[in-house]
């Protein structure tokens, strides 16, 4: 009846409203798929492409998308320690400017810095390591080397007293830059870094009685970067050859203070929004039994100095004479201690700002997988090791042939061609790219010092060996002997791939030609983008970008292959890559 019929129609429940109704549960139930396709396509994006991305995603989700702020690019930037550290071997001293590391002016190379010594390498660090045992031993923090053994050290020096110390002067610009280093990237404040530079500073990393290095090592991730700078407290046992102590130490600061800076910057970006908060120290009152107060007292020195200055002590005494004076206090004045404790849960995450600690709470696990991103391989068991060193002597072989350089730049030029958003010209430009990269002009510098060029391209992309491999040819096109190479950076150079050490003088001269073809078009793409009014910073990300062998997805699985198989991963980035070129301005993937 009419009336029934529009009972049926206020309730919605006519049969053409009924058939709409249907079609909306069935539109619902296509929206939800959707939606968990475009989940599981961004997770697969991550996860076999690019771990950083999501680093990506929330800070253009909060619209910070300019890429001179991005902690995104600095991530990304911050993945080139080996092309850093070549340009500290070869060219100049580094420092912050524009956002990226570049060349200090007025400074030399490493390498250069030594070779003004010619064979008087040797005597040069026994005298610089008996003048800074000389000042450590005045001030009671140095029992590995006697008087006798001093004054044998700096008689090494005899006659050549004004060379050694025109190179020590130099190698002190070198050191200084890398402190200013830490300091702009958040690892160390204005007043640590003045304690820390001495005269005749050579780092005293020592082999402990299990043979176990002493020295810093790079940290894995962006979070928990630290200088790795602490005082010393009068060690007794041999120190680690001390030219391999520079280098360490070195590679550890320039790691960390990229690092360091990139999660700073992400942190900013996203600190009080939905993905991050920061997280405040808690106080506790925990209990402490009197063994581990004294064992941390014997290990800590700054929790020495602590209880020196509560006890009335000087800052210089040592744990026994501490511990002596705490053994007179009644226990519960010191044993149970209220004390602020650094969170430790797993997706607290650390960055350090003028040397002080913050923490902040990661609300996104996507942004907390990327933050811990960085790591290297997750597969060091005997299997994968010896895959890797098949694979790095396959690529080192295939990539040194002169068809695959030939073919593979004209297959670069082809691409940074298609995807190049700045007029960059087919074929004239990579030519140009190329002779630049020939000279090692200022452009081919500046992307090296940014960590935008690869040394040794496919071999050493992903390699956390890589920075150790970048010095030993650095030393050896300076022409040290294999002995000398030997005698200084055997500890350092861990590389299954040594197989190079038996080709002729010309390999390494072979190999920087091949470095130059590899990075010639690179080259031209960040010319390209500062000609057309880009900022070094974005010029260099977008120069690395055309093809980042660094990248690579977090998968375990996708971990493990690009270890084993070579040239899967840079197949695999250059698809992405293009993928990447073909969306379009509005898509989720653009980052131009």
């Amino acid at each position: 009846t009419p009336g029934q019929r529009e009972t049926l129609r206020k309730l919605g429940m006519l049969p053409k409203e009924a058939d709409s109704l249907l079609q909306q549960i069935r539109d619902a139930g296509m929206t939800g798929f959707k939606a968990k396709m475009n989940e599981w396509g961004v997770r697969a994006r991550e996860g076999l492409f690019d771990g950083l991305d999501a680093i990506k995603r929330a800070e253009a989700e909060l619209g910070v998308t300019d890429a001179d702020s991005m902690g995104y690019v600095s991530a990304r930037l911050a993945t080139g320690l080996a092309d850093v550290m070549h340009g500290i071997m070869h060219y100049a001293a580094p420092e912050w400017r524009d956002g990226i590391i570049q060349a200090r002016a007025n400074t030399r190379g490493v390498l250069d810095v030594l070779s003004d010594l010619g064979s008087d390498l040797t005597p040069w660090l026994v005298w610089l390591g008996s003048k800074r045992a000389q000042l450590l031993k005045a001030q009671g923090r140095e029992n590995n080397m006697s008087d006798a053994d001093i004054a044998e050290g700096l008689a090494m020096g005899a006659g050549k007293e004004a060379k050694f110390e025109r190179v020590y002067r130099e190698y002190a610009k070198i050191n200084e830059a890398v402190l200013d280093l830490a300091e702009q990237g958040g690892l160390i404040d204005p007043a640590q870094r003045a304690t820390w530079l001495t005269d005749y500073y050579v780092p005293f990393y020592r082999e402990t009685e299990d043979s176990v290095f002493s020295g810093p090592r790079t940290s894995k991730g962006l979070s928990h970067q630290s200088a790795a700078i602490k005082a010393l407290k009068g060690g007794d046992m041999p120190t680690n050859d001390l030219l391999e102590n520079m280098l360490q130490g070195w590679t550890k600061r320039v790691d960390a203070a990229m690092k360091n800076k990139a999660l700073m910057e992400t942190v900013d970006n996203l600190k009080g929004s939905r993905f991050m908060t920061q997280e405040d120290l808690k106080w506790q009152r925990p209990v402490v039994p009197r063994a581990e107060v004294v064992k941390k007292i014997r290990g800590d020195r700054e929790y020495l100095e602590f209880w020196a200055e509560q006890l009335g002590l000087d800052e210089t005494a040592n744990h026994l004479q501490v511990a002596h004076e705490l053994n007179k206090l009644d226990s519960k004045g010191y044993e149970e201690l209220w004390g602020r404790v650094a969170p430790t849960d797993p997706d607290v995450i650390r960055v350090q700002r003028a040397g002080k600690n913050e923490y902040y709470r990661v609300h996104d696990e996507a942004l907390l997988r990327a933050v811990k991103h960085m790591e290297g391989s997750q597969f060091n068991d005997p299997v994968t090791k010896l895959g890797r060193a098949f694979k790095r002597v396959l690529t080192t072989g295939v990539t040194a042939s002169p068809d695959f350089i030939l073919r593979n730049f004209i297959r670069d030029a082809a691409h940074a061609w298609a995807i190049n958003p700045d007029g960059f010209k087919f074929g004239r430009d990579s030519i140009k790219g190329l002779h630049a990269a020939f000279k090692e002009d200022q452009d081919y510098r500046d992307l090296m010092f940014a960590g935008a060029s690869f040394q040794g391209g496919y071999v050493h992309a992903t390699d956390p060996e890589a920075s150790a491999q970048i010095i030993r040819r650095a030393l050896e096109k300076k022409g040290l002997s294999r002995q000398q190479r030997a005698d200084y950076l055997a500890s350092l150079i861990t590389s299954p791939a040594k197989a190079a050490d038996m080709l002729k003088q010309g390999w390494q001269k072979y190999r920087e030609l091949g470095d130059a073809v590899e990075n010639s078009n690179r080259l031209s793409t960040y010319k390209a983008a500062l000609a057309a009014g880009k900022s070094k910073r974005q010029a260099a990300f977008e120069a690395k970008d055309v093809m980042d062998y660094s990248m690579r997805g977090n998968f375990a699985a996708a971990v493990w292959f690009t270890d084993m198989v070579p040239f899967l991963n840079a197949r695999m980035q250059g698809l992405y890559k293009l993928g990447r070129a073909t969306k379009t301005e509005s898509g989720e993937w653009a980052m131009e």
